[in-house]
């Protein structure tokens, strides 16, 4: 059986993994990212349910301490993608992409954020 100590730093390595993986979507642009064949855009999908999954491993006192950190908001968004995939705008999920994960970075993974 493992400790908080040890699920913490096990889904903080997992976060950055993915928050890596994101990056090197959004490394690649726009254009390919809405392209025709979707592997991006299906690939940040599956990135972004898997990461949110990964942020539940964080007990309360973990989440209290980085209030920056929109855990809701990162909540509603698996549940939208997972539930409501066909309604999901390339766009918003781009701005998340590029505009949300890396502050998602900064408020998770840097010490003192």
């Amino acid at each position: 059986m493992s400790t908080h100590a040890e699920r913490t730093a096990r889904a903080l390595v997992d976060v950055a993994r993915m928050l890596d993986v994101a990056d090197r979507i959004v490394a690649r642009g726009y254009d390919d990212f809405v392209g025709d064949d979707e592997i991006a855009y299906l690939a940040s999908k599956a990135l972004l349910i898997d990461l949110q999954t990964a942020c539940e491993a964080f007990d309360d006192e973990f989440r209290s301490a980085r209030p920056a950190v929109p855990w809701r908001e990162l909540k509603r968004i698996r549940d939208r993608l997972a539930h409501h995939y066909v309604s999901i705008d390339k766009d918003l999920l781009w701005n998340v992409l590029v505009r949300e994960l890396p502050r998602l970075r900064t408020d998770l993974l840097v010490p003192g954020s």
